[in-house]
Parts: C-alpha cells; sequence; structure tokens
C-alpha cells in the first residue's frame, strides 16, 4: 500500500486528543493522544514541546510548578505503559511561544507510536487546570496508509 509521510504538529484541538482536569498533588492524566489507525508516529528525540496550563481561577493563572511526564501506551492503555520523558513545568516554560521555537522545550528521547497507541501526558501539581486554557504543541514525523 502506498504511503504518506509528513512532519505533523499535535495540538490541543487534534481530534485525537483527549483533555482532562487534573486532581491536585496526585499524578493524573491530563491529555491522552491516540494514533490514528493505519498511521505510525515517531515521536523524534529533539522534537519541539509547547505546553502551557493554567489554573481554575476566575482569572486563569499559568500552573509553573508541577511536573509533567509522558508515557507511552498500548492499545488497552493499561498493560505496559513506557516511559518516555519527564519535565519540570517551569523548564516548559522557558519564555517560549508557539512562534519562537528557540525558547521551547526539546525532548531528549523520543518513541515511536503505532496504529491506536496512546502518547499520555501526566500531570503532578499543588493546582488544578482547566482543560479550556490548556495548549500543546508537539512536532512529530507520521506515516499513514492510503488507498489509491
Amino acid at each position: 500500500m502506498p504511503r504518506k509521510r509528513e512532519f505533523y504538529t499535535i495540538t490541543e484541538t487534534d481530534p485525537n486528543v483527549t483533555l482532562s482536569a487534573n486532581t491536585a498533588n496526585v499524578e493524573t492524566e491530563i491529555i491522552n493522544y491516540r494514533c490514528p489507525q493505519k498511521t505510525a508516529v515517531n515521536v523524534y528525540a529533539g522534537t519541539r514541546l509547547y505546553l502551557l496550563i493554567k489554573d481554575t481561577a476566575a482569572t486563569p493563572v499559568q500552573i509553573t510548578v508541577g511536573k509533567v511526564r509522558i508515557y507511552k501506551a498500548p492499545v488497552d492503555k493499561e498493560s505496559h505503559r513506557s516511559f518516555v520523558a519527564v519535565a519540570k513545568l517551569e523548564e516548559l516554560d522557558a519564555g517560549g511561544t508557539p512562534e519562537d521555537t528557540r525558547l521551547t522545550y526539546r525532548l531528549k528521547q523520543g518513541t515511536i507510536l503505532g496504529p491506536m497507541e496512546y502518547l499520555i501526558f501526566t500531570l503532578t501539581s499543588a493546582s488544578v487546570l482547566t482543560t479550556a486554557n490548556t495548549e500543546l504543541m508537539l512536532d512529530i514525523k507520521r506515516v499513514m496508509e492510503f488507498t489509491m
């Protein structure tokens, strides 16, 4: 089957992304990306990660204290998670913006997702986030099968 290879940026509005609120002081899943069928995704070492999360205050404030962990998980999401990365929130906010890639965080190691596998972001923080003010940008390479 023919394959299409392309660079792609996963964002919070991607149809394969699910955002969730966290529980304070407990490692909680906040972002789930499920790789589409007939697609493989390469989250390569050195890829750019921009993650901005804000609290639930009346006027949301950026959460800068806490830890984000990234895991790869199989289709069932539970049997065996493998660790991909960990970063303190203050490292993820190096003053970078989606437009200014010089200051955005770079993953130190990568992983490859097969069809229907998950990339899971967890957060441990004393603050509680609101999903409406979560911004995500993760650069990847993807290979998609298609029929002609």
